[in-house]
């Protein structure tokens, strides 16, 4: 289910953050997301001699909801083989289909149905087009593998927004077939799967911006956002089953200007190790802390702070209800680098509902081992990834 999740989920959070009212200057308490029920996934790519496909489609369903997200990227080529056009179909819909599950042993499930689409489309040396469009479905999954437990979690920090994910429950391969948007389909490595995930979503100055934008703020006059950064960076990431615990850091440095982002999360289970809730303690702030980095060698890093002003947000699953404080966090992390440094440049592009982000960096990067205290925490054996480095990021955010 993390193949499509990891891709759009921020960019969904990003949409129904935007819908909310705050003010340009006020911070924003986090956002949860969760699903308690069941979810089918299937991924395909298809090539003929003047096209190519390739999609994912996830149906998840949770007590009386339910929700099909797809994604489908094309490519004609002409007569040379040179691309004639490239398009990207997206579906987020909660109505025109049907689901149904076979939940017992995770034996199979079906949807079929019509769906709604925004499909946009370059053609090379012509315009770019953007329609909606309607997509019939017609998939069959049948569980073809052992049932497996499934747990884990997933992080991001992009367009000023820190995102956490942590997830447990049975998943078994199954083979889907059938077809979608006049595309046949046949996937022996597809999902099928029934979980409990618990999302939190932290935003800052990107979503801030979009959020003023849309409710006549000074971001108004900006039908585009630009972000740009050239200096030094060390962030990490630590992850806890036992607890169940994700916490994560990005401190970054652009000539005397500095800023330090921190998130700790611990989740709560019940008896059975179902998530019933969660706690998140979170920190942004510019000032009233020490940072230390060796920009030449990137092998070393260090942050010490405390008490930081921070927001402490409380959520109850079953009630939906999330209860927020003002707190402090100490702390203190120090990096390690254990590779040389890397050259690295990154241009990525994402659309998703009218909004695009369009990211390059490009600089010198050594991943590195974090450990340390956050908020009281020991942190370090439950390390997920970290990294040191000096780079240019350059960002443009535009807003429907």
């Amino acid at each position: 289910m993390r193949r499509w999740f990891a891709r759009v989920l921020v960019f969904v959070v990003a949409a129904v953050l935007c819908t909310q009212p705050a003010a340009a200057d006020e911070a924003a308490p986090p956002l949860h997301m969760r699903l308690n029920g069941d979810f089918a996934q299937a991924v395909w790519e298809v090539s003929t001699g003047s096209a190519h496909s390739d999609g994912v489609v996830t149906v998840t369903r949770d007590h009386a909801s339910q929700r099909l997200q797809a994604l489908v990227d094309s490519v004609t080529f002409d007569e040379n083989g040179g691309v004639e056009t490239f398009s990207t179909t997206i579906a987020d819909v909660t109505t025109g289909f049907q689901f149904s599950v076979q939940r017992a042993g995770l034996r199979g499930a079906s949807v079929t149905g019509q769906v709604t689409a925004t499909r946009t489309t370059v053609t090379i040396d012509g315009p770019t087009t953007e329609e909606t469009v309607v997509l019939p479905i017609d998939l069959t999954w049948v569980g073809a593998g052992p049932i497996q437990t499934d747990s884990g979690h997933w992080m991001s920090l992009i367009a000023g927004m820190r995102d956490n994910m942590h997830w447990n429950g049975r998943t078994r391969s199954a083979t889907a077939t059938g077809s979608f948007a006049g595309t046949d389909i046949n996937d022996p490595a597809a999902t099928l799967g029934r979980e409990v995930t618990g999302d939190v979503s932290t935003d800052s100055a990107g979503l801030l911006a979009a959020r003023s934008m849309l409710n006549g703020g000074p971001a108004a006059l900006q039908p585009v956002v630009h972000n740009r950064f050239n200096g030094v960076y060390a962030t990490a990431d630590w992850v806890d089953y036992s607890v169940p615990l994700v916490a994560g850091i990005t401190v970054d440095r652009e000539h005397n200007a500095a800023r330090l982002i921190a998130d700790v999360t611990r989740y709560r289970t019940d008896d059975y190790a179902e998530l019933i809730g969660d706690t998140t303690t979170h920190v942004d702030v510019s000032e009233g802390f020490d940072f230390a980095l060796d920009r030449k060698t990137l092998d070393a890093a260090a942050v010490h702070a405390g008490p930081l002003p921070a927001t402490r947000c409380t959520t109850d699953y079953a009630s939906s209800q999330t209860t927020c404080r003002p707190t402090t966090m100490r702390i203190s992390i120090i990096w390690t680098a254990f590779i040389d440094p890397m050259w690295r440049n990154l241009h990525e592009t994402f659309k998703v509902d009218g909004f695009r982000d369009v990211y390059h960096s490009v600089g010198w990067e050594a991943e590195a081992l974090g450990a340390g205290t956050m908020g009281g925490l020991a942190l370090g054996d439950s390390f997920e990834g970290g990294s040191i480095g000096r780079g240019q990021v350059s960002e443009a955010l535009s807003y429907p």
